[in-house]
């Protein structure tokens, strides 16, 4: 069974200024691990962190779900056009950095997903008896389709999770990245 939510124009979507303000800030975190990091732009994966492929994924807010792109534009695939695939078909990469709390001031968390094993994880947790959740979600390069993964449901072999907040005195989370 599907349950359907209409985006809100900023859950689960990338938004291409959240990836812009955020990206100098993901740098920076991955300078701080030692990490060797080369941005490419490339059409299958956004670049190479200690030479492995990464594609990156910004969220503005912090969720307890990760969203992956089914279809792109569903408009297209209507129609058989092959760029209507969503990224999880599309991207060839090892890593899936999916950044959350981003924005002008930062990054608050990182899950670093080792992709060749969330994959099949993915294949057998959807099962015909599991209930999804979707997005459905008219911005970016046409109408896509994500479905949302709890976290909680991701065996935590297959992620690392990245805190890169701080607590204040105050108990307000402040922005290391």
């Amino acid at each position: 069974m599907l349950e359907a939510k209409e985006m809100d124009g900023t859950r689960g979507e990338m938004s291409f200024k959240i990836e812009q303000d955020a990206q100098p800030f993901a740098d920076k975190f991955y300078a701080s691990q030692g990490w060797e990091y080369h941005r490419v732009g490339a059409h299958d994966f956004d670049l190479f962190v200690s030479g492995e492929r990464v594609e990156e994924k910004f969220r503005p807010g912090i969720y307890q779900d990760i969203g992956i792109e089914i279809l792109q534009c569903m408009k297209d695939i209507a129609n058989l056009i092959p760029k209507a695939l969503g990224w999880f078909y599309t991207e060839k990469f090892v890593y899936l950095h999916y950044f959350m709390g981003c924005g002008e001031n930062g990054i608050a968390v990182l899950y670093r997903i080792r992709w060749s094993d969330f994959v099949p994880w993915l294949w057998s947790w959807l099962n015909v008896g599991r209930t999804m959740k979707i997005s459905v979600s008219p911005k970016g390069y046409g109408v896509s389709l994500q479905l949302l993964i709890p976290i909680s449901e991701i065996p935590s072999a297959i992620y690392a999770r990245y805190e890169l907040t701080k607590g204040a005195a105050n108990s307000e989370q402040q922005r290391l990245f």
